[in-house]
C-alpha cells in the first residue's frame, strides 16, 4: 500500500494571450504589485497566437500575441486550480464590452508534466473543484517535455518546450 505524503511546491505560471492594444507590461507590474504570485522571474518569447488557432479571434480580435510568465515563488497544489477562477475574473476586469482583451490560461509545472487549468470539460480533462479541470499538457521524458495527442498546436512548438525545460530545471535545483 502506498503512503499518503504531500506533494511537493510547483512552479506556476500563466500563458496570457492578448489584444495588441493591451498594455501587457503594465498588466505585469500590478499583477506583481497587488497578487500573492510573487515576482514574474521567466518571460518567454511574444508569439502571433493568430498562427496557431484563430479560437478567440471573435471576441478579442485579430493579430493575438501570446506570453508565458513564471513566478519566482513556489506554491502548493492543495486548492492551486482557484487561481483559474482568479485569473477568469481578472479577464472580466480588463474587457470592455464584454469583449477581453486579455485571456490568461494559468497552469503549473512539476518535475513530470506541465499542467493546466480550464473551465471546460473533455475527455482529456479530470474535475478537481469550484467549476475546474485540469489537463496534462505536456510530459517529461526522455530529458525534455513532449507533447500528448491532446496538447495544443501552441505548446508544441520547440520554444515553448525550451520554455517550459528551463522552468522545471529551475524547480530541480530548488526541490
Amino acid at each position: 500500500m502506498g503512503k499518503i505524503k504531500k506533494h511537493y511546491d510547483v512552479k506556476l505560471f500563466f500563458a496570457c494571450t492578448f489584444h495588441k492594444d493591451f498594455d501587457i507590461r503594465k498588466f505585469y507590474k500590478k499583477l506583481e504589485c497587488e497578487s500573492n504570485y510573487g515576482k514574474i522571474y521567466k518571460y518567454s518569447n511574444e508569439e502571433n497566437f493568430s498562427n496557431f488557432s484563430k479560437y478567440y479571434e471573435k471576441e478579442m480580435g485579430e493579430n493575438l500575441t501570446k506570453q508565458i510568465i513564471t513566478f519566482d515563488k513556489m506554491f502548493d497544489i492543495e486548492n492551486l486550480h482557484r487561481v483559474k477562477i482568479r485569473t477568469n475574473k481578472m479577464e472580466e476586469d480588463y474587457a470592455i464590452s464584454q469583449s477581453r482583451l486579455i485571456n490568461i490560461d494559468p497552469g503549473y509545472v512539476t518535475l513530470a508534466k506541465v499542467l493546466l487549468f480550464s473551465t471546460k470539460d473533455n475527455i482529456h480533462r479530470i474535475y478537481i473543484n469550484d467549476g475546474i479541470f485540469s489537463e496534462i499538457t505536456l510530459k517529461f521524458r526522455g530529458n525534455t517535455f513532449n507533447p500528448l495527442e491532446s496538447t495544443y498546436k501552441d505548446y508544441r512548438e520547440s520554444s515553448v518546450i525550451n520554455y517550459f525545460n528551463s522552468v522545471r530545471n529551475d524547480l530541480k535545483k530548488v526541490l
